[in-house]
């Protein structure tokens, strides 16, 4: 992802065996693999995640959640584009059942080729 402004605040994503954070960065991606899910975190606190299981040929997103006071600043789709970058780069596809994940799929069409079912 590109870098964005800095905020007094720091974003990233937490992994199981990898954590980005600086305040030039807002997302670097990485997925719990323990919790199933991919996190939000800024300052070290989750503030969004999307929920995935592995299905028989593809990535199932069924669930994202982000923060209630936090909603409406673009970090749905923050977090929904750095799972979609992270599960590409793994060469999975994806069954986008959220309706977020879907919606946000229709609407950027680089992310298509990773939809089935």
């Amino acid at each position: 992802m590109e870098p964005a402004a800095s905020s007094a605040s720091t974003r990233s994503w937490l992994s199981s065996t990898t954590r980005h954070a600086s305040p030039q960065r807002t997302a670097a991606s990485a997925s719990i693999q323990p919790r199933s899910r991919y996190e939000l975190l800024e300052d070290g606190s989750v503030i969004g995640y999307a929920d995935f299981r592995d299905g028989e040929d593809a990535v199932v997103l069924p669930h994202t959640v982000i923060e209630r006071s936090r909603r409406g600043n673009g970090l749905g789709a923050e977090l929904v584009r750095g799972a979609l970058d992270d599960l590409r780069s793994r060469g999975h596809q994806v069954v986008p059942s959220c309706w977020y994940v879907r919606q946000f799929i229709d609407d950027h069409p680089e992310y298509a080729a990773l939809r089935t079912g």
